[in-house]
């Protein structure tokens, strides 16, 4: 399977391509088409079936690492055509098929979407980091995320939009203490209320790694 970055070699002369044993890059790839780049800048495309009259994959000893993971955040860098998701939507990764089809979770609609991964890695990118939160080892002191974790899930949580472009979050933890966060964008038309929500839930729990890790020390 060729993917946009993949490296190829001109194994017959084709047109105004003659230089064989020439490199190039794969610029672009769907399910007709082919489009390369050359180191100076001459480009070209090429039918999926002929390829192979022509070209031959190169291959690389080097393992490509996967940039994304399961449970990131990420967004879509631009418009997906066909679909309704826009640029600035956001999604969770939820599982790599061995086909390499990916599960997304959009935070807009509370579905799951599948895509393959070469549109994960073109027209997405990673959107904000987890929480992080002390853990204990040895005779250090420290808060699970687990631990906090759980506190969250036993904790009533409210959220609102306001002024068309902020969320608010407001959590009342399992002894009654409430925390509350926000998050505003500067253009309403890019608001997205689930991406709010996840960043003020990921600044609560920072929130209560500080007071859990403040109430060990005190004692």
């Amino acid at each position: 399977m060729l993917i946009k970055g993949d490296k190829i070699q001109l194994v017959k002369p084709i047109g105004y391509f003659t230089n064989v044993g020439q490199t190039c890059e794969i610029i672009d790839v769907n399910d007709k088409v082919i489009k390369f780049k050359f180191d100076n800048y001459l480009q070209g495309e090429i039918s999926v079936n002929e390829f192979d009259k022509y070209f031959i994959k190169v291959k690389t000893n080097k393992k490509k690492e996967n940039k994304f993971k399961i449970d990131d955040l990420v967004y879509l860098k631009k418009d997906i055509e066909g679909t309704n998701y826009i640029q600035n939507d956001f999604f969770r990764v939820k599982k790599f098929f061995e086909d390499n089809t990916v599960v997304l979770y959009s935070l807009k609609d509370g579905i799951e979407c599948y895509v393959p991964q070469k549109i994960l890695y073109e027209y997405f990118d990673k959107a904000a980091e987890k929480a992080v939160c002390y853990e204990e080892n040895g005779d250090i002191k420290y808060i699970s995320e687990k631990r906090v974790q759980e506190m969250i899930d036993n904790s009533d949580v409210l959220v609102w939009t306001v002024f068309d472009k902020c969320t608010v979050v407001a959590l009342k933890l399992p002894n009654g203490f409430v925390i509350v966060e926000s998050f505003a964008y500067i253009d309403p038309k890019n608001y997205n209320e689930g991406f709010g929500k996840e960043v003020c839930m990921n600044r609560i729990k920072n929130k209560i790694c500080e007071m859990e890790a403040y109430r060990i020390y005190a004692k």
